[in-house]
């Protein structure tokens, strides 16, 4: 709605904040290590994606904030993601130590 934002911290704590009121909203707290990826879906508002260094990928839905996909992946940690610009169940991620990129 352009009000809105998310972040991560180390703790593997997602925030999401209103940007004007510069207020947090709501803290999501289902990855127990640091997130290092966040992608909002484009085509969802109320849909987003997050990964964190064990290698685990959720699917969230922001309305209910509550987790409706869980990838654990064996790649190790995720250093980047993103969705498919045409095809946005398509999820696309990278790992640490290896060159592969693993689609889901």
């Amino acid at each position: 709605d352009g009000n809105r934002c998310i972040s991560a911290d180390e703790n593997g704590i997602i925030i999401e904040w209103d940007i004007w009121k510069k207020t947090q909203l709501r803290l999501f707290e289902d990855h127990d290590q640091k997130v290092t990826c966040l992608v909002a879906d484009p085509s969802n508002v109320d849909r987003f994606i997050s990964a964190d260094v064990g290698g685990n990928i959720l699917v969230w839905d922001l309305a209910s904030g509550k987790v409706t996909k869980k990838w654990p992946t064996k790649g190790g940690g995720i250093t980047a993601l993103t969705l498919h610009p045409a095809q946005p169940n398509l999820c696309f991620s990278a790992h640490d130590g290896d060159r592969a990129i693993r689609v889901y």
